[in-house]
């Protein structure tokens, strides 16, 4: 017998196992926590799963009607797991792919992720070497590599937000109406945020008139001396040390590539790729405490 896997969400994970029974179904309900029940049920003639809508499963899991199946389906019950919202910049100076390789290997086990930019555009990473080219070359051809639209994403839909160290964060999230909108609802929820090296930089979108909805926070992010190695460094848009002193924030910096991680209440801030690790394990242990 051979298991394919049909369909997953975050409350079911789908099996189907070949070769298929033509008349019965057997549905073997399995949970974490051990429990298990098996059901049998007649499908239609000549329709199998493949052709039937899916969820219609879910939908009518507990009675267990309108429910068909060539084959016998297991139905593994996950366990809850908080989900969370990775928001990169879809911009042509990408994204760390060693900082975002970090944060999704971290948060894989923890959290359901989904990856947002604007858009929906591809992410495009840099800094690719032999530590990091065979992960991202599996990650790209992975369905979940696709990202959303962050113009459609609901806040209300994830209880962590992370923000990976991204050098194009500059060019699009910095001004991102989408993510102030994200950010507001997270700020006024007091969900945990989190942002890496130049991703603090995609909290600057978040200015409500004169305000700065992170005013009288405490942060880090790049320090000028990390920034002036960018050839780039005398057409940056903003930089974020004077950004943040200038917008009633609290801003420290370790020296240059040193581990820096800052947390005020729901915030936490890296200053850069280095600081990833620490960060995100910060942002699993402050979801975890909600």
């Amino acid at each position: 017998m051979i298991c394919f896997p049909l369909f997953f969400s975050s409350d079911f994970l789908i099996y189907t196992v070949f070769p298929p029974m033509p008349f019965t179904v057997n549905f073997i309900l399995k949970s974490f926590s051990g429990c298990c029940c098996q059901l049998t049920a007649l499908p239609p003639r000549g329709l199998l799963l493949h052709d039937f809508t899916l969820n219609c499963l879910l939908i009518h899991f507990k009675q267990v009607k309108n429910i068909s199946c060539g084959g016998k389906t297991e139905i593994y019950k996950m366990s809850a797991k908080p989900t969370c919202l990775i928001v990169a910049s879809a911009s042509p100076q990408g994204v760390s792919a060693a900082s975002f390789h970090q944060c999704f290997s971290l948060c894989t086990s923890v959290f359901n992720l989904q990856t947002a930019t604007p858009g929906g555009k591809p992410i495009d990473f840099v800094g690719v070497d032999e530590s990091t080219a065979r992960w991202v070359q599996d990650f790209n051809v992975k369905p979940y590599a696709t990202p959303a639209k962050l113009e459609s994403i609901d806040g209300a839909r994830y209880q962590a937000l992370l923000i990976p160290d991204c050098p194009g964060a500059l060019n699009d999230l910095a001004h991102s109406g989408s993510l102030h909108r994200i950010l507001t609802h997270f700020i006024s929820h007091q969900k945990p945020v989190c942002a890496v090296g130049q991703g603090v930089s995609a909290l600057c979108c978040a200015t409500e008139g004169q305000r700065w909805i992170f005013s009288g926070y405490s942060l880090t992010g790049p320090s000028v001396f990390e920034l002036v190695r960018r050839p780039d460094f005398a057409n940056l848009p903003l930089v974020v040390e004077d950004f943040v002193k200038d917008s009633g924030g609290s801003y420290t910096a370790s020296q240059e590539d040193a581990v820096h991680v800052v947390i005020d209440r729901h915030l936490i801030t890296g200053q850069n790729m280095q600081s990833t690790s620490l960060a995100v394990n910060n942002l699993i242990l402050l979801s975890s405490a909600k």
